[in-house]
């Protein structure tokens, strides 16, 4: 998937070919992607809803040629290269503004916090993951966890206002995964909140505490893999 990273720049090339297709010149954006094995390419949705709509709604105007190729120990390229395939009726039905997101948060200290109706609680110090979803506004509902100063109404703005802003991760999908990805994060935490987030569904928590920064654990970099990436094409983790 590409990018890794917002490209404002990116976007903006895209729709500079399409302008320049209405005077009938063609125009196209080559990847090349440094894996042999790689089978399929789409455009970073959770990262840069923005380009990836883009260069969905551009596929019809300009070339889109995303192309696997090896290179050798001396960078050299193999003559093996295959083209990739675009799924892009998944790309369609994915990018949109809403979905599921991963919010890490970080305490420096032991504290007690007021949690709302769950009461006063008391947090160990350490990175701690929400699982949480919006339906619609994904990106503005992500921004608002970024923000510290806001009307406290979900149990995590309570953690919020008292714990440092780490990183949020958008799961972009149509797909209820809210649940399931709580689950998932349970198997690889090193504690749980009992309770938090979880008030409309039989979830035990939606909250799970590690020691260690969690963006540095194989662990749970393999679990956005699979939320953003291989579920798609998988039956199961």
């Amino acid at each position: 998937m590409f990018p890794d990273a917002v490209t404002a720049r990116g976007k903006r090339h895209v729709e500079e070919l399409v302008e320049l297709s209405a005077t009938r010149k063609a125009g196209a954006v080559l990847f090349l992607i440094c894996w042999p094995k790689a089978e399929f390419f789409m455009p970073e949705y959770h990262t840069d809803l923005e380009f990836s709509r883009t260069l969905l709604s551009a596929k019809d105007k300009i070339s889109v040629i995303p192309l696997a190729v090896e290179m050798g120990k001396d960078l050299s390229l193999a003559s093996r290269v295959r083209t990739l395939e675009i799924p892009w009726g998944l790309v369609e039905r994915e990018a949109e503004n809403r979905g599921s997101y991963i919010l890490i948060l970080r305490l420096p200290a032991r504290k007690n916090i007021e949690i709302g109706k769950l009461g006063r609680l008391q947090f160990k110090a350490g990175y701690y993951l929400y699982a949480g979803s919006a339906q619609k506004s994904l990106t503005q509902r992500l921004e608002r966890h970024r923000r510290e100063r806001k009307n406290l109404f979900w149990h995590v703005d309570y953690l919020r206002a008292q714990a440092e802003f780490h990183w949020a991760l958008p799961i972009r999908t149509g797909d209820d995964l809210e649940c399931e990805l709580a689950s998932a994060l349970r198997k690889i935490a090193g504690w749980e909140v009992p309770g938090f987030g979880s008030s409309d569904c039989s979830c035990d928590s939606h909250l799970f505490g590690m020691t260690k920064d969690p963006l540095h654990s194989p662990e749970f970099i393999a679990l956005l893999q699979y939320f953003r990436m291989d579920r798609l094409f998988t039956s199961s983790p």
